[in-house]
């Protein structure tokens, strides 16, 4: 989605305020005294949320990016001068922080992290591994986000090369790494898919801790056809899927594969919904790449 100005009672268009291949996630306020659109997009890199103001009535309108940590931000209110917002903070390896925020002077002037004191020293006593955010260049040249979870293992005491779990959802709609996922869908249903960003949120799957704890590591990977890239990112399986995905997941394993981190013999995928869909093509298709599959509740009908 872009951002565009028409005219209220002729619906003609009068400049576009944006566009590129980014996506504007929504419109968080309008401040109609100023003329400036507030919203939320990642126009820098397909792993951040940001907030971001352009001036509508402005011959050539320029875009600022307002918030400056890196990771996902959300806005919750102005206040009625629009000179402060409250905003929730969150990256790979820093819980959601509310916090207040001086929209003219870009700084935060007020933390509000002592109501998560409890919450902190609950986390750090889990010893969490932080998944590692890389990108990789599929067989079309594509570039693909992936985050890995792995275990230093600097005892020596997990088996090298690893086995390694593939969590894939893949579907459209949604990132499989996103840095927070309240961005994105307000359906209580898309809390169950994260996805590919610099967010809490790859911190605190504890399905993926967990199997890193037992030895394994684990793969994530936002494959073609997913959200909040461009609209040719996300259209290319249309009439095509199972296919172009899929090939985007096994990228991924040949990358592992590649490093030295993956044991070819134990490689497994698991995923639910458009994921359990994708974990059942990966026995059809590749056998000579996963060894098991784990399906949950898969799509198997496409006639509607």
């Amino acid at each position: 989605m872009h951002l565009e100005l028409h005219d209220f009672n002729t619906g003609k268009l009068i400049k576009t305020l944006t566009n590129g291949t980014w996506i504007v996630q929504r419109i968080v306020d309008v401040d109609e005294i100023n003329s400036i659109v507030y919203f939320i997009a990642n126009r820098e890199t397909p792993l951040e949320i940001h907030l971001y103001s352009i001036n509508y009535n402005d011959e050539i309108p320029t875009i600022d990016r307002i918030t400056q940590e890196s990771g996902c931000h959300v806005v919750h209110c102005f206040n009625q001068a629009y000179q402060y917002c409250i905003t929730q903070w969150n990256s790979i390896d820093q819980c959601l922080l509310i916090r207040m925020l001086d929209l003219k002077i870009k700084e935060i002037i007020k933390n509000l992290d002592h109501l998560q004191q409890g919450l902190l020293q609950t986390i750090e006593q889990f010893h969490f591994v932080t998944p590692k955010l890389f990108s990789i260049l599929n067989r079309n040249n594509d570039t693909l986000y992936c985050a890995l979870y792995k275990s230093d293992n600097e005892q020596g005491i997990y088996q090298t090369p690893y086995p390694t779990l593939v969590s894939v959802y893949g579907g459209t709609h949604l990132q499989r790494h996103e840095n927070n996922i309240y961005i994105y869908c307000k359906q209580p249903k898309s809390f169950l898919f994260f996805s590919v960003t610099n967010s809490w949120s790859l911190q605190t799957d504890m399905r993926c801790q967990r199997l890193v704890e037992s030895g394994y590591v684990v793969l994530c990977l936002d494959n073609r056809g997913r959200a909040n890239r461009d609209a040719a990112f996300e259209s290319s399986i249309k009439h095509d899927m199972g296919h172009l995905e899929f090939n985007d997941q096994i990228d991924g394993v040949l990358y592992l594969l590649k490093q030295g981190i993956t044991d070819n013999t134990r490689v497994s995928i698991y995923g639910w919904s458009y994921g359990g869909y994708m974990s059942a093509m990966a026995l059809v298709r590749t056998n000579n790449i996963f060894q098991l599959g784990i399906t949950g509740a898969p799509i198997t009908h496409w006639d509607g």
